[in-house]
């Protein structure tokens, strides 16, 4: 059994909701969403207009450009500004967060002990892990996650350890989420 134990702080929290976030723009539908709006962005002034409509074409036809530059441009706003302020929020709100936690784990098992309280998993209940930017996100949900620093990991092979268990028991890395087999009956 390999125990770690570890004091977030709102830093560790910034970097999980970083990682987390980075993840969430890889996702299918914002690339898509992105690449729509390119499209039309580039294709948009190549329509002739009509004489009669000129005006309201000079408008319509920069509409996709100025949706791409916010969507764009939105996105080092909330990764610089928004997701920090939001992490140290949190971090101040949740009492939990700021006290030693305890991980054990074995082959079948992950819990995490804090001072108020207690989760004991099988490693397939996670719902998909992901490792990124010094932190392994363990995925409750596609939106629920807990975070272990790569600092608290006493070593890289301890670390390599609890993901070789997520695999084990099937559980998906969070950017790839392909479909799980659904678990046998014990």
């Amino acid at each position: 059994m390999t125990m770690i134990r570890m004091r977030p702080t709102w830093q560790d929290l910034n970097a999980a909701m970083r990682a987390h976030f980075l993840n969430e723009l890889q996702r299918p539908l914002m690339v898509s969403l992105i690449g729509a709006l390119a499209f039309l962005a580039m294709a948009t002034p190549l329509i002739p207009a009509e004489p009669q409509h000129l005006g309201s074409w000079l408008v319509f036809r920069y509409i996709p450009l100025i949706v791409l530059i916010g969507v764009v441009g939105s996105q080092p706003l909330a990764y610089f500004a928004t997701i920090p302020f939001s992490a140290r929020r949190t971090f101040a709100q949740q009492k939990l967060m700021q006290d030693e936690i305890t991980m054990t784990w074995d082959a079948k098992r992950n819990v995490v002990q804090g001072a108020h309280g207690q989760s004991d998993l099988a490693w397939a209940d996670h719902h998909a892990w992901l490792e990124r930017g010094g932190m392994v996100l363990l995925y409750h949900s596609d939106r629920l996650f807990q975070f272990v620093p790569a600092r608290a990991f006493p070593s890289d092979a301890c670390r390599r350890e609890m993901i070789g268990f997520l695999e084990a028991a099937g559980v998906p890395k969070a950017r790839t989420r392909r479909k799980r087999a659904l678990a046998k009956p014990a």
